[in-house]
């Protein structure tokens, strides 16, 4: 298992990082002939970043747009924010002070993740102007978030899993050595998932939080170029 689990890893590093860096690189090369902005717009680069940092931390327009999917969908990067806090334990023996302070609450945290990808996923399907742009890979990756989340929860509620193994396994791998693990077919494929959503990640919809940095209708000032 453990071979198996390493290469998952392995090749889903690799696909994840080389995705990344090709992606924004032709995104950034690709010239933006004319100013189509939206108003009203900041009217310096200064306005331009902050506004950029208030809507990647508070989504403010999609507040704005629709306060159920801004509610469902903040609390789902919140928590999956917190939750990657919480797997860096993992990456450690001795865990750092954040990390630490976040473990007791992992429960809550889940729940959150769970929660917030469940809204999203019952919105999708029940309101018509949602499920009208919804295509089959929007609703294949809240499932597959989802199928994630839960298989952590199953973990942690099974207590199945020995974190220490796991630990070691984790360092091993990002350390570039083959690593040994015991079977548990919950853990495996948790990993699978993850790995799979790495995956996707440079190259589907859920590289829209990138992608929003390079929005010519938001990266733009208002002043119009002579």
């Amino acid at each position: 298992m453990g071979t198996v689990l390493t290469l998952v890893l392995w090749v889903s590093l690799v696909v994840l990082l080389l995705g990344t860096v090709i992606r924004l690189v032709r995104i950034s090369l690709h010239p933006v002939e004319r100013s189509i902005v939206i108003t009203p717009a900041p009217k310096t680069r200064w306005g331009v970043l902050w506004f950029f940092v208030v809507e990647t931390v508070f989504f403010r327009t999609l507040l704005k747009g629709s306060l159920g999917t801004w509610l469902f969908g903040w609390l789902f990067h919140v928590c999956l924010l917190l939750m990657f806090l919480v797997h860096l334990r993992y990456l450690s023996p001795t865990p750092n002070s954040l990390t630490l302070w976040l473990m007791p609450h992992s429960a809550l945290i889940a729940s959150g993740l769970i929660v917030g990808l469940a809204g999203l996923l019952v919105r999708r399907l029940t309101i018509d102007r949602l499920r009208y742009i919804s295509t089959l890979s929007d609703y294949l990756h809240l499932v597959l978030l989802l199928f994630i989340a839960v298989g952590g929860v199953t973990m942690a509620r099974l207590g199945s899993v020995n974190v220490y193994e796991v630990t070691v396994f984790v360092q091993h791998v990002m350390s570039g050595q083959w690593a040994d693990l015991t079977f548990n077919w919950v853990l495996a494929t948790h990993v699978v998932g993850a790995g799979l959503v790495m995956c996707l990640y440079p190259f589907s919809k859920l590289f829209h939080g990138p992608l929003s940095w390079f929005n010519p209708t938001r990266s733009q000032t208002r002043r119009i170029r002579s």
